[in-house]
């Protein structure tokens, strides 16, 4: 498993290095070994080459190391993923998964990227319901608020789509 995600600025909680940091996490209590792809700080400058560097560096996984999936942060670095790796000869499905993180573009694809899909609406949502809570009550300024993202699973990881 790999992870992607050469946008870099600006840093916002769906951005690096936030997305790094809770991969490593997970590859961890996993007991998986860290890819190295996506460093938790980052260049502004010459995302398009970080992107092939990375794109060369996973190459090199897929061949050496037996890494078999990706997950790239976003649709469009999925999207480039795809076709890079098509050019070299992996086979998306057969030989490699891809997963995006946003599902704004994925099913444009070539292939329908799987994509894990963030919970816009209820975000919004939720933000609205605590501005009004912390307006009634400005004492109170600390809530717990989890929200669960959904999975599209398409093409790109091995899934066929249920034929009409």
């Amino acid at each position: 498993m790999a992870t992607t995600a050469s946008r870099c600025c600006p840093e916002t909680p769906t951005r690096p290095p936030q997305i790094r940091r809770g991969y490593v996490a997970a590859t961890k209590a996993l007991g998986l070994p860290d890819d190295q792809l996506s460093p938790l700080k980052r260049q502004c400058v010459g995302a398009f080459d970080t992107f092939e560097q990375d794109a060369d560096r996973l190459l090199n996984l897929i061949e050496s190391e037996g890494v078999r999936a990706a997950i790239a942060h976003d649709d469009n670095d999925a999207i480039n993923l795809l076709h890079r790796l098509q050019a070299q000869g992996v086979r998306v499905p057969g030989d490699f998964a891809i997963i995006t993180y946003d599902d704004e573009v994925a099913t444009l694809a070539d292939l329908p990227l799987t994509s894990v899909v963030p919970a816009r609406q209820a975000i919004g949502e939720t933000a609205m319901r605590l501005l009004l809570r912390h307006l009634n009550d400005l004492k109170s300024s600390h809530w717990h608020v989890e929200l669960t993202p959904d999975l599209r699973v398409r093409e790109s990881c091995g899934s066929r789509l249920p034929t009409s």
